[in-house]
């Protein structure tokens, strides 16, 4: 159904245009005598090699040129599939998904995705009228004008002694700071899903070293959490602390140099030797809202060596935070390496336009899905490559909506 479009009846989808184009010298009544025989004989002999152009038509493909490569995505030829999808984020809002890419793949190359979000918030796990936005009309492409706001953020280290002899701030954009307590500009917007790993480095006089990293998160993607310890003996046990605002069941994911991974909210282990551990705990909520947070745990009497971080996000957002009826489109190349044009500022003369969106059949998953028509001037970008252009000839793909 979605790997291409087939008439039920005979496994192939005929185009008379195109028939009629491969006999110019023939008359319209003559092609219509001949038409019966041309069909008879389609019918009775489907295993016989035909000219692809007048006897098959796809009903999910792409034709593009992407940076300078001419790209040709056809559902049901050379093993392609039209995967939809749809997913509803933290804040209520509805996101509607498509690709073109090879069958059954994970982490799928040559495959090009277009994601576009709702008109509004609803509650979750309710319903949306996608007929609303799945409209024809022009998109604003993500993230609109967030590429414009810039975060502050202010870092404060926790140490155990007064004075550190020597400290080093890692801001995990290249940035390396020896300020006390630094306060860095993150330009989040540029890629709204980037999470920075910023590691603190502490030497003291009398020699004792410690390093610790965190994530730091913009606030729209940053699902806060934390963790209490207690060490009875020689036992330490852990709990895991609520996400605030998030929707259970919670997964648990705690890392531990040394220790097998443990995925309960309250775990516990034994210790045998001295020293800091550094110790991670990643919590995914029912809605896959995913934190992570870490800290060094100090045992055996060496806690004046431990050092740890917080930050505060010092300036919000002042564009729709929502991205609402706002479209993301994502080519993953043949090395695999994913362009998106969220990922940065979209030129002046860049558009998505909706052509057409009709009801389609459902798809694999028994999920409600529309066939849509659109057409796209764009950048795409990459961290660590050069920007490409994203010129669509002609486009048909499939979403997937809720009912």
């Amino acid at each position: 159904m979605f790997g291409g479009g087939e008439d039920k009846a005979l496994g192939i989808r005929f185009n008379l245009k195109k028939m009629k184009n491969r006999f110019p010298h023939l008359g319209r009544f003559q092609f219509g005598i001949l038409l019966p025989v041309i069909l008879l004989v389609f019918s009775g002999c489907k295993e016989q090699e035909l000219p692809n152009e007048g006897i098959s038509e796809a009903v999910f493909w792409l034709d593009a040129t992407i940076g300078s490569e001419e790209v040709n995505l056809v559902a049901g030829e050379s093993g392609y599939f039209q995967h939809t999808s749809y997913a509803q984020d933290q804040w209520g809002v509805y996101e509607f998904t498509g690709m073109l890419g090879p069958q059954g793949c994970t982490d799928c190359k040559s495959a090009f995705q277009l994601d576009i979000r709702d008109n509004r918030q609803v509650a979750q796990g309710a319903s949306t009228d996608a007929s609303k936005v799945l409209s024809p009309s022009s998109f604003t492409l993500l993230p609109g004008d967030a590429t414009d706001s810039i975060i502050k953020t202010a870092f404060r280290p926790q140490l155990n002694q007064a004075e550190p002899a020597n400290l080093t701030w890692e801001l995990g954009d290249g940035t390396i700071s020896n300020d006390l307590e630094p306060l860095h500009r993150y330009n989040f917007a540029a890629n709204m899903d980037q999470a920075y790993e910023v590691c603190l480095s502490v030497t003291y006089s009398n020699g004792c070293q410690s390093r610790f990293c965190d994530e730091v998160k913009l606030p729209q993607n940053r699902c806060e959490l934390s963790f209490e310890y207690e060490i009875n003996r020689q036992t330490l046990w852990f709990q895991a602390l609520p996400l605030p605002g998030g929707v259970p069941p919670y997964r648990y994911r705690w890392e531990i140099e040394g220790v097998d991974t443990l995925t309960v909210a309250r775990p516990n282990f034994q210790f045998f030797s001295r020293g800091v551990f550094p110790v991670c705990l990643i919590v995914i909520d029912g809605n896959g809202c995913e934190a992570k947070t870490c800290k060094n745990i100090a045992i055996g009497g060496v806690s004046s060596c431990a050092a740890n971080f917080d930050y505060e996000l010092q300036k919000t957002f002042t564009f729709d935070s929502l991205n609402l009826s706002q479209v993301r489109l994502s080519w993953t190349n043949e090395e695999g390496t994913l362009f998106r044009s969220d990922l940065g500022k979209q030129p002046a003369g860049s558009y998505f336009r909706l052509l057409s969106a009709e009801p389609y059949e459902n798809n694999e998953k028994g999920e409600a899905t529309y066939r849509l028509a659109f057409e796209a001037n764009c950048t795409l970008y990459s961290v660590g490559e050069a920007p490409i252009e994203l010129v669509t000839k002609e486009a048909f793909m499939a979403v997937a909506v809720p009912e």
